[in-house]
């Protein structure tokens, strides 16, 4: 073969060539090594893409289906790449246990894919004694006596919910319920929390609203995100460079938010019952009942009042973590009163027995059985947050599993939620499986809507009471039906949120009895 055209090239386009030619064998020496890791310790998983490991799973198929298919593939315990970071997957309950209970030394932080300056002292990427400090001074703000408070509060946002859900009765057009329970949390949220009356139910044009559904905008598909996950060593350059993943303009926003209403409480701090003013409070406070059964001593780290960035940090953290979480579990919920009207029917019966038409008090929502029973199980078949993390400290070996230091371990609820080995029957909606009874006989690790160990969702308490709440108030009035345009086979969302891809098209009809 002649290639004496090769010497006849101009030297600009020689040296070019030469110099893609080494980058791209250096980043394929690069890629290969990354990727070795899980087929060095014999453990399973799908073959990683060049640079992009196993990211296309996530972009093609979303999170839920991607770790269902894998999970029943694989097993339950096989390992994964985002980009050239591993990620070892998990949903063994007894490892469960050992990694997030019993060696919880060994794995007490969350793995964070991405840096954060502004996130950095939010509860969720907070790490070692830092995170010790943060949960000791935070956890007596979600006791139940601090909920108790706020259950007026929460009242209003229901009544206005009601309000809303009453002008879609007149209508022949079935309404979409994901963003009617997206603006009764964002109610919540801006009250409890920020202080603020938004009313986003009546205004949905809002500024706070506007921008905070467009700070839940997060793309996966980011180049700035992919290019971290590849290169991770980019971390330290943009958190130098102060680089945030999520839009900056809005979350800047609700740091001005935060900052106008810390300003408010440091001239006047009377009257405010909000998570803000809880959190000035926080350092005074010596209740911490919430965190009397997570297996973790606390005790001695809340040796100072929180800083004006940890209270920013964690009111947005509180924010853009309850939101699309708890108005998900909503829509939900409503659609499985909709497909399955028994269970509907002995909610109502209970609420009546219990409730009647007046307005519930904290005891008495929390107190019903089989709303207890139905509301778990909604969460069993649709958990809002489908995955968590933890990482390694070090390396160690458990149950005869490896996990070397420094690595991404994630537990993909969504899959182990509906994993039949620990659930007969499991796509079914059955409450029943939440009697004292069924719970007793079943591995609670299997059961992990929340998270699990001292690193568990601290606001569960308020999701439950915000949700149980809502869902009193409308079977007092209504009853959900499906409809034509009800997608009976949801489809799921790309994110780590579980929600509906393409809206939850559902009927009410007044009860009339």
């Amino acid at each position: 073969m002649d290639i004496t055209w090769i010497t006849e090239m101009p030297l600009w386009l020689r040296i070019s060539g030469s110099l893609l030619t080494i980058i791209f064998i250096s980043l394929y020496v690069y890629s290969s090594r990354k990727h070795r890791l899980f087929k060095d310790m014999g453990i399973p998983g799908p073959k990683p893409v060049f640079l992009l490991g196993n990211l296309m799973w996530w972009v093609k198929k979303g999170l839920v289906q991607t770790d269902m298919e894998l999970t029943k593939a694989y097993g339950k315990v096989y390992g994964t790449f985002n980009g050239v970071l591993p990620s070892l997957i998990i949903s063994d309950p007894e490892l469960i246990k050992e990694i997030c209970i019993k060696n919880f030394h060994d794995f007490p932080n969350r793995f964070n894919l991405i840096s954060s300056v502004l996130f950095g002292s939010a509860l969720t990427m907070a790490t070692d004694d830092h995170w010790k400090f943060l949960r000791t001074t935070l956890s007596p703000t979600f006791s139940s006596g601090k909920l108790k408070q706020m259950v007026p509060v929460v009242h209003k946002c229901v009544d206005s919910l009601v309000k809303n859900i009453t002008k879609q009765t007149s209508s022949d057009k079935a309404p979409d319920f994901k963003p009617i329970f997206g603006a009764y949390t964002m109610d919540i949220i801006a009250s409890t929390a920020f202080g603020i009356e938004v009313d986003s139910q009546s205004n949905p044009d809002d500024q706070f609203v506007k921008n905070a559904r467009e700070a839940m905008d997060f793309s996966m598909t980011n180049p700035m995100l992919i290019l971290a996950l590849i290169f991770p060593q980019l971390n330290g350059l943009f958190t130098l460079l102060k680089y945030e993943f999520f839009p900056k303009h809005n979350v800047l926003f609700f740091v001005k938010v935060t900052k106008a209403a810390l300003a408010e409480r440091k001239e006047d701090n009377t009257g405010y019952n909000d998570f803000l003013q809880l959190m000035v409070n926080a350092h005074k406070d010596t209740d911490a009942e919430i965190d009397e059964d997570i297996g973790f001593n606390f005790e001695g780290y809340k040796a100072r009042g929180l800083t004006e960035d940890e209270m920013i940090a964690n009111a947005l953290l509180f924010f853009l973590a309850a939101y699309d979480t708890t108005s998900s579990a909503l829509t939900f919920a409503a659609f499985a009163l909709a497909t399955n009207p028994d269970c509907q029917e002995k909610l109502i019966d209970e609420i009546d027995k219990e409730i009647g038409k007046n307005k519930p008090t904290y005891l008495s929502a929390m107190g019903l059985s089989y709303l207890d029973m139905f509301f778990s199980e909604v969460l069993r078949l649709y958990p809002p947050a489908n995955r968590f993390n933890r990482t390694a400290e070090r390396t160690v070996v458990i149950n005869g599993c490896t996990i070397p230091k420094g690595i991404d371990i994630t537990v993909p609820v969504f899959a182990l939620h509906r994993n039949e080995e620990f659930w007969p029957n499991p796509e079914k909606f059955d409450p029943e499986r939440f009697t004292p009874e069924e719970k007793a006989k079943r591995n609670p690790y299997t059961y992990l809507p929340f998270g699990l160990g001292p690193r568990i969702c601290l606001g569960m308490r308020l999701a439950q009471l915000e949700a149980k709440l809502a869902i009193i108030a409308i079977l007092q009035r209504f009853r959900f039906r499906t409809t034509p345009e009800t997608e009976i086979t949801p489809t799921f969302a790309n994110g780590g949120i579980t929600k509906p891809a393409n809206g939850m098209f559902l009927q009410v009809e007044p009860r009339g009895d």
